[in-house]
């Protein structure tokens, strides 16, 4: 179903995770203090990580997916139900 795509996103998904990891040993340690507008710039990379995210899924077919998913009677209730048979 998503073809190779899982194995190009692996090492960007690892790379990550282990620049995380260092960065949370190294401030643990002491070694690195971040400087008093590094959170801030951390969160504005977040969110404009998070806005080109949204933009590709609702340019990809998402929001096509979404809307056909809502006409054809599919509604938020039915994702939260906890009893799969029901």
């Amino acid at each position: 179903m998503l073809g190779p795509s899982p194995q190009r996103m692996q090492p960007g998904c690892s790379a990550s995770v282990n620049a995380l990891l260092l960065l949370i040993g190294l401030l643990k340690q002491g070694i690195y203090r971040p400087l008093p507008g590094w959170w801030l710039l951390l969160a504005k990379g977040l969110l404009a990580s998070l806005a080109m995210g949204l933009a590709l899924w609702f340019l990809s077919g998402g929001l096509c997916y979404l809307l056909l998913a809502l006409a054809l009677g599919l509604r938020p209730r039915h994702l939260l139900r906890m009893n799969p048979a029901a």
